[in-house]
């Protein structure tokens, strides 16, 4: 009985559907740029690595990519007290390849780098741990610029541990 018109409720949905995904397709990059649904905070990664590699000397890591918004930084205190291992002299941010971009603002003593640029950058990061002491050549063994920890006083001699995070090009 009534069986008429049934297969236009299923094309209903059919358009509903169709709608749905266009929307979708069209909000979700916004999201994802707003709230940073999805993206690697570099602070975060960071700190992820170095929980890793502080008991693994000499061993380098480079992350996944990570996403600076602006003004955001990339700071060393924060890193070592999220550790939980760490305290802040035995961690180094460096601004590592990216060194000739400007948006890339490092405050010269290896504690601060802030990203001043508009909009978001994707970089990724070169993580290591050893001695003070003997972490500019476990850079070079890693063909790594040994400058990168030149501005650290920690990580220039002696023994006890630092870690290096040096933003990388993605």
């Amino acid at each position: 009985m009534f069986q008429r018109g049934q297969a236009f409720d299923v094309f209903k949905l059919l358009i509903a559907a169709v709608v749905a995904i266009a929307l979708l397709t069209v909000l979700l990059p916004i999201i994802n740029n707003i709230g940073g649904i999805g993206q690697n905070r570099p602070n975060d990664v960071a700190v992820r690595e170095l929980k890793d590699l502080v008991t693994s000397p000499s061993q380098h890591r480079l992350t996944e990519s990570v996403v600076f918004k602006q003004e955001e930084a990339l700071n060393a205190k924060a890193i070592a007290e999220k550790t939980n291992v760490l305290s802040p002299d035995q961690v180094c941010v460096s601004v590592g390849e990216l060194s000739d971009d400007p948006n890339f603002v490092d405050k010269g003593d290896g504690t601060l780098i802030t990203y001043t640029g508009r909009g978001s950058k994707t970089t990724k990061l070169s993580v290591m741990c050893d001695a003070g002491n003997a972490l500019s050549e476990d850079l070079g063994s890693y063909s790594l610029d040994q400058g990168w920890v030149s501005a650290c006083s920690a990580c220039t001699g002696g023994t006890q541990t630092c870690c290096l995070v040096a933003i990388r090009k993605a």
